[in-house]
């Protein structure tokens, strides 16, 4: 009898390779694009804009692993690599870090205008995580001759939040202030302060104008005295700082005047899912 042919099996599809992300202890794993067509809360921004701000930023951020991955493994070779080197391998590593801050940055944003913005909670030690994203700018606040001071506190501060969007949050104030200080200081402190949890980060800056103070939390804002105007950066640090920390169920404040610098203060509940009281941040 004739023969049936057999029928090839159809190709499944591959499961994607786990991103080389987790490799390193310096990157956490990118958030995901945003997905306009699914999204569904009220007044999010579903324009195409933001549908292609996030899928852009998130090519950009898989070449960015891969470059701090190779950095990393020449960081960690020691010795093997000649030491005249080892300082521009460093500073090749800070900046990748602090490009894809910068890339990590526009998806957050891209997937709080979508309406699709997700965190979670964990207990940690606030201080620690403040201390650590400080500690990745003072390399930039050395070079400008700048007093850095962002030590950790004797007693840990706890909270359950977010633990990756908090130290994003950090990271933007913390370059803002050395990026628009000429001279002085940049300070990071936390406090447990009530069910609160407070990181404040001062600087002695040029300072901003109590007419100014609302709109630097604007999204592509560059509100920087003419003599900034030249400094790297696309004004959406502040504006994003102010999202995440808002949905993580807390509020930033600022206390600034022209030529005597400026305090940025974060407030946090030191429990996930309650909020900051207002009169609590007025005090």
């Amino acid at each position: 009898p004739p023969r049936t042919p057999r029928r090839r099996p159809r190709p499944t599809a591959r499961s994607p390779r786990p991103s080389a992300v987790v490799a390193s202890p310096h990157f956490s794993p990118p958030p995901p694009p945003p997905s306009p067509s699914n999204a569904s809360i009220g007044d999010a921004d579903v324009s195409p804009e933001t549908g292609l701000l996030g899928l852009v930023s998130h090519e950009l951020r898989t070449p960015l692993t891969a470059m701090h991955l190779l950095l990393d493994r020449l960081v960690d070779a020691g010795d093997e690599v000649p030491a005249k080197h080892r300082k521009t391998i460093e500073r090749l590593s800070a900046s990748a870090i602090r490009l894809t801050d910068l890339v990590d940055s526009l998806l957050y944003y891209a997937r709080i205008r979508s309406g699709r913005f997700v965190s979670s909670a964990e207990s940690f030690d606030l201080s620690t995580v403040a201390s650590d994203a400080a500690e990745e700018l003072r390399p930039q606040a050395e070079r400008k001759a700048l007093v850095f001071q962002a030590s950790r506190s004797i007693d840990p501060v706890s909270i359950e939040s977010d633990p990756k969007l908090v130290r994003l949050v950090i990271v933007n104030l913390v370059s803002n202030a050395v990026k628009f200080t000429d001279h002085g200081r940049v300070a990071v402190t936390v406090s447990s302060e009530g069910d609160n949890r407070v990181v404040r980060v001062t600087d002695s800056g040029a300072g901003i104008p109590a007419a100014e103070q609302e709109r630097i939390f604007e999204p592509f804002q560059n509100l920087a005295p003419t003599k900034h105007k030249h400094l790297p950066g696309i004004g959406l640090g502040l504006s994003l700082a102010r999202q995440i920390v808002d949905n993580l169920g807390g509020r930033i404040a600022v206390q600034s005047e022209p030529g005597k610098g400026s305090t940025f203060e974060v407030f946090l509940p030191a429990v996930a899912g309650s909020r900051t009281a207002p009169s609590e941040i007025a005090q």
